[in-house]
């Protein structure tokens, strides 16, 4: 039964003055603290009554957002894509105003790529609008020039002797017509390893000339995996050197790096390796490493034009006779040779250094190894969260912003950081954050209570501690759903202290026989759990394990009979809304799970993990299966995190990996403990705790002997 909203005038205007400073273009955060049942959640729905004009983004943590990197974000932006397409979006975006400005004032930039394909995406997009021409290192799909020297009858450029092979083809393009036309020319980093820096100068320096009558030119390549003195002689000659990130990739791949492991996956194929039992043994076989470009390439051509695929497995030791850019080269050259042949090329990533690694990546098509955490910047970490700042400031330049975050105390540690960065850098912003939580449940975790203390200092943030409500204001309540005489009305008040989920949740017991009043929220939803048929509470304890939302599908994969269950509670504990199942209040999921004993909560968590593992959701088995305390959980949990590194969630992945150190110790697992303390350890260095880094070392080694 709804109930009428008293006694919060005060913060309603507080809320309404900060939402008129965020109207003049100054952003605000303001956070709602206060215990279960207060009522943050309802003060924040009469608010948004009053902000009609503003864009609603609403995003609510459940007791499993905590593991999951992003998803108080991901939730909150959901109508927009995930974080990713999001991500991607703004980049795009960026890149296309870049496009227009190209086209209104020419010049000659360089793209420095996060990714590959993004010099690719604005030539494309120029190339739309005058005539264009590209020349790329990889064999091209459709269009384009290729930049090797394996002889071909595709459209190719030998990429020796720049100024006599690739520079008059330039010329020759721009002289056909007049008007403004767009080069593209990718991998600069290809051409310097293959020419030496001095002669790319010169042919940058006959490149720049060109730029006249309109014309656009841009280049692409990677000033990480260059030199000082390169990059100090690239930089001074381009108009401008841009960076987005944004990837594109060949749609038919045909070289990779691999994991060793992949390697029996892998059939019809010659395998170079170091290791004794391969057909071609580099090193101690018939093939040595002096004999690069001679023994071992030409037993490469034999392979390749007798129909073989070709895997290096010996990369490693070739770099290190030779040195990483000589063998780029020669690499590009076997990719090129078996290219020519409809031939694919594997390279296992075994004993590669993440710097040498790194520059590979940028040769080959796809890449099933993935960047690990000591080779993510920081800045990329900031990247992101200046990505989503840009993408809310954009949209709220069209409309303002609300963005409402509930249920903190449950934010995954990745979320709350970038509530923190937001927080900071909106004040010049239309938008204004508006969060809820539980302070009494922060206490513990010192971590996101230091983040809470950092966003409580900014100036343009506040925060509102909800009060507990006066007599006169539960008495309106209590009155507005019923008759209830002067003596209940005051043992309500007293024993619900203020507490207005607490007083409504005293009404089914007024007037009762035995006359019992529960004495917090937590009790009277236990005498309700008590009247429940054992079929019924099975169902409730299900669904609190699935957190404060649970998927319809999930449940029915565990209840095929449901339906008939939730007729029984819906409107009393649970409501349905969007394919999912919420308990009406969160306190309510709190109690249901802990009325369960430890094995049945067990049972039913590891019921649950093999449902999410069976549909492909691993960061739900993974939780699942942790809180079963079950071996499947470390595999998964191992994956979870490095896929968080990934997403530049680095607290989080700190989280998952002690949660698989609490499986490897109960199940004795020395060697897996060994592993997760050195990633650990490797973890707090990037985020820059080196005194705990240190004690992870050390448990490492103690471990490891």
């Amino acid at each position: 039964m709804p109930c009428i909203f008293v006694d919060r005038e005060r913060e309603l205007k507080r809320l309404a003055t900060n939402i008129n400073i965020v109207k003049r273009g100054e952003g605000r955060t303001i956070l709602i603290e206060g215990p279960a049942g207060i009522g943050k959640t309802a003060l924040i729905d009469k608010f948004l009554q009053s902000v009609l004009s503003f864009e609603v983004l609403r995003g609510e943590c459940d007791v499993n957002s905590q593991y999951i990197a992003y998803d108080l974000f991901s939730r909150a932006l959901r109508n927009y894509g995930n974080l990713k397409a999001i991500r991607d979006n703004v980049e795009r975006r960026k890149a296309q105003d870049y496009v227009q400005d190209l086209l209104v004032r020419p010049r000659m930039v360089m793209v420095d790529e996060v990714e590959r394909g993004m010099g690719y995406f604005l030539y494309r997009n120029i190339a739309s609008e005058m005539p264009g021409i590209f020349f790329t290192s990889r064999k091209p799909e459709n269009e384009g020039v290729w930049l090797t020297e394996t002889t071909t009858n595709m459209k190719s450029v030998n990429p020796n002797n720049l100024e006599f092979t690739l520079l008059p083809h330039i010329i020759d393009f721009f002289k056909k017509e007049k008007g403004g036309k767009v080069v593209y020319i990718d991998d600069l980093n290809y051409l310097i390893y293959l020419n030496g820096i001095d002669a790319v100068v010169n042919f940058l320096h006959a490149l720049y000339s060109l730029v006249m009558d309109r014309n656009i030119i841009i280049l692409s390549g990677k000033l990480e995996h260059l030199d000082e003195e390169e990059k100090n002689k690239i930089m001074n000659i381009f108009d401008e050197i841009v960076s987005f990130h944004l990837e594109e990739r060949p749609e038919k791949p045909m070289s990779y790096l691999i994991d060793t492991g992949a390697l029996e996956n892998i059939k019809n194929a010659a395998i170079f390796s170091t290791k004794r039992g391969f057909e071609y043994v580099v090193g101690t076989g018939d093939l040595i490493a002096s004999r690069l470009e001679f023994e071992i390439f030409e037993s490469i051509k034999k392979e390749v034009e007798s129909g073989r695929d070709i895997v290096i497995d010996c990369l490693h030791y070739l770099i290190h006779h030779h040195g990483v850019r000589r063998i780029y080269i020669w690499l590009k050259a076997v990719i090129d040779y078996s290219f020519k042949f409809g031939r694919r090329v594997y390279i296992t990533n075994r004993g590669l250094t993440p710097l040498q690694r790194d520059i590979i990546l940028w040769l080959v098509d796809e890449s099933e190894v993935r960047k690990e955490y000591e080779e993510i910047e920081k800045k990329q970490t900031v990247r992101f969260y200046n990505t989503i700042l840009n993408f809310l400031d954009y949209n709220s330049k069209k409309r303002p912003i609300l963005l409402i975050l509930d249920n903190l105390q449950w934010a995954d540690i990745s979320s709350l950081e970038l509530l923190k960065y937001l927080a900071r850098n909106i004040t010049k912003s239309r938008i204004m954050i508006l969060g809820a939580y539980r302070g009494e449940e922060l206490v513990e975790d010192e971590e996101a209570s230091r983040i809470f203390e950092d966003i409580m200092r900014l100036e343009n943030s506040e925060i509102i501690r909800l009060r507990k409500l006066t007599p006169e204001a539960i008495r309106e309540i209590i009155k507005s759903m019923g008759n209830v005489d002067k003596e209940s009305l005051k043992t309500i008040y007293e024993k619900s202290e203020g507490n207005p989920l607490m007083a409504i949740s005293m009404l089914n017991y007024i007037g009762s026989k035995e006359f019992i009043i529960p004495e917090t929220i937590r009790e009277s939803v236990e005498m309700e759990l008590e009247k429940i048929d054992d079929r019924t509470l099975k169902f409730l304890k299900i669904l609190s394990a699935l957190g404060t939302a649970a998927n319809i599908k999930i449940v029915e994969a565990v209840l095929p009979y449901y339906s008939e269950l939730l007729k029984r509670v819906e409107g009393k504990f649970v409501r349905v809304e969007d394919s999912k199942i919420f308990f009406i209040h969160n306190i309510y999921r709190d109690v249901v799970y802990e009325y369960a004993s430890r094995d049945e909560r067990r049972e039913i968590h590891r019921k649950l993990g093999e449902i999410f593992e069976k549909i492909g959701d691993k960061t739900n088995a993974a939780y699942q299966y942790y809180m079963a305390k079950d071996r499947k959980a470390l595999k998964l949990l191992i994956d979870v995190a490095e896929e968080s590194v990934r997403n530049m969630a680095v607290r989080n992945a700190i989280k998952y990996y002690n949660m698989a150190m609490e499986i490897a110790r109960k199940y004795g697992m020395n060697k897996k403990i060994y592993e997760l303390y050195e990633r650990l350890g490797n973890l707090y260095m990037f985020s820059g705790d080196y005194m705990k880094a240190l004690e992870m070392y050390q448990e490492s080694l103690k471990n490891g002997n």
